[in-house]
């Protein structure tokens, strides 16, 4: 991957980067498995031990050796509904992650461009950051359900289109977030990264992962992007 020394652009993940996600991942997975087993995957395929976007991208494959593209759309929309129904209805707790309102004010006056990449579906996303304050801070957002939902990240085209958006490249964006997708988006569009414990991974298990810097939260963005313009 090609980091750049300082970035042009940050973009951050939503869920327990920017958010404290209340989100029940469990009821949405159990939900999500319910959901492709109707649709004909069986049930060796597909677990609720296994992530959502794993069972997501398992349960599709399989199908998709059996149905023509509409049957995948119209699975497609009901997934989506799904998830959409389990973000929304955790909006009433939902907070900020502490310190992000002034990391992105002090992003801002460094000159970057600052956008939001996430999986979280858009009516979900502008929600909660309008209810924590974050809105106004940030200028454009790629959200799962602006494009067909293979398109969202992990997949590079959703890095691409919203480096796009703040009219920067791939490469001269640094993506911050707090799980393995985030950081799998990055490497594959070519952006710099930087993982936070304010989600599920520690220290270890990013380190295990290569990630090439851990923060403890976003708040210590700033700093993190004045020591790569210093070197």
């Amino acid at each position: 991957m090609r980091n750049v020394l300082r970035p042009k652009a940050a973009v951050f993940d939503l869920d327990n980067t920017l958010v404290e996600s209340a989100v029940d991942f469990q009821e949405m997975r159990r939900r999500v498995v319910a959901e492709l087993e109707r649709s004909g995957t069986p049930r060796h395929v597909v677990d609720t031990e296994k992530t959502v976007l794993t069972n997501i991208r398992e349960g599709r494959y399989y199908l998709s050796r059996l149905r023509d593209e509409s049957n995948l759309l119209d699975l497609d929309a009901r997934l989506g509904s799904i998830l959409t129904d389990c973000e929304l209805s955790t909006l009433p707790k939902v907070k900020a992650i502490e310190g992000a309102y002034d990391a992105l004010t002090m992003l801002e006056s460094q000159g970057l461009a600052l956008g939001v990449l996430t999986r979280g579906s858009r009516p979900y996303a502008s929600a909660a950051l309008r209810k924590v304050g974050l809105d106004e801070k940030l200028s454009h957002m790629v959200c799962r359900d602006d494009h067909p939902l293979e398109e969202a990240k992990p997949n590079p085209l959703a890095m691409q289109r919203i480096a796009s958006k703040l009219g920067v490249h791939a490469r001269e964006c640094l993506y911050v977030g707090d799980h393995l997708i985030d950081l799998e988006c990055a490497r594959a569009a070519g952006s710099a990264f930087v993982g936070v414990l304010t989600g599920v991974m520690t220290v270890e298990e990013w380190r295990k992962h290569a990630c090439p810097q851990v923060v403890r939260s976003v708040a210590d963005i700033p700093s993190t992007i004045t020591l790569r313009g210093a070197r």
